[in-house]
This record gives structure tokens, sequence and C-alpha cells, in this order.
């Protein structure tokens, strides 16, 4: 699956846990522990806490995990 994909997957299904992911930060987190171990380990370190940016960061991590 896609970061994109999983991204939809995530914010669809999200709507069902509001108490799991009821801050951003929150949210970024569990975001994050469904990401691919290359991914996550690229922009975890970052410590984002804006859904929006940590999603297209993910994304540009992708990209650079296809081009290798």
């Amino acid at each position: 699956m896609t970061v994109s994909e999983y991204e939809r997957k995530f914010v669809r299904l999200s709507r069902y846990a509001r108490e799991c992911v009821s801050l951003e930060a929150a949210m970024c987190r569990r975001f994050e522990d469904g990401l691919n171990e290359n991914i996550k380990l690229l922009v975890s370190i970052l410590g984002i806490d804006e859904f929006v940016v940590l999603v297209e960061r993910a994304c540009k991590a992708e990209e650079l995990g296809k081009e290798k």
C-alpha cells in the first residue's frame, strides 16, 4: 500500500476512533506507527505534529525509496 492509499484509509477509519486521535499530535503518532519501517525511520526523527505535513514528508520519503 502506498502512503497516499494508507493516508486515505487512515483518515476514513479514524472517524470511528476519535478518542485515539483526538489531538493532532496523537493522530500523527498513530499514523507513523502504521508506516513502512523505512519511511517511519525517516519521518519519525522529524517530530512532526501536523498531519498534513507528516503525510507530505512520508510521501517524499516514499519517493526517495523508489529512486534507490
